[in-house]
């Protein structure tokens, strides 16, 4: 989550900063089953059909679905937000950078990216998965930092 340009501006690897990529996990079940999570596709794929099926296609649409929110929010990430009471010349500008973008979605997309970063993650996974093991080990990754619930 740490973005590269902040650890290269503040030289955090010369006080000690490692980034180990995460490789997976797990999820367990009081009758001793668990779901894992790679993070090979194929493998992450397999995992996801054994407890179901559907939900192992399923991945593919939601994390393309992730992806294009992703794409859109990343130029946001180190910019300053903007005030949106304020009509300093800083705040109109960075207010009119958010509008050109948003606007550059369409309706439809606008929309959707409107829903999607107002929804729980709950919500999101109740609409692309079945399973409530795979929806709970992957709602962990959608409430990190927040302080806030799955719903």
């Amino acid at each position: 989550m740490l973005r590269r340009e902040i650890a290269r501006d503040f030289d955090l690897p010369k006080y000690g900063l490692q980034v180990i990529p995460y490789e997976g996990g797990a999820s367990f079940t009081r009758d001793g089953d668990y779901f894992a999570c790679y993070s090979d596709h194929n493998a992450l794929r397999r995992e996801m059909a054994r407890h179901a099926p559907r939900d192992a296609n399923a991945y593919h649409r939601c994390s393309q679905a992730i992806m294009r929110q992703c794409r859109f929010i990343r130029p946001f990430l180190l910019r300053n937000a903007p005030d949106p009471l304020s009509l300093r010349p800083r705040d109109l500008a960075e207010m009119g950078y958010l509008l050109k973008r948003a606007c550059n979605l369409g309706s439809r997309e606008l929309s959707e990216t409107l829903r999607f970063w107002t929804m729980s993650i709950g919500d999101l996974l109740d609409e692309h998965f079945e399973n409530d093991l795979i929806k709970a080990h992957l709602a962990g990754s959608g409430i990190i930092g927040t302080g806030l619930g799955v719903y």
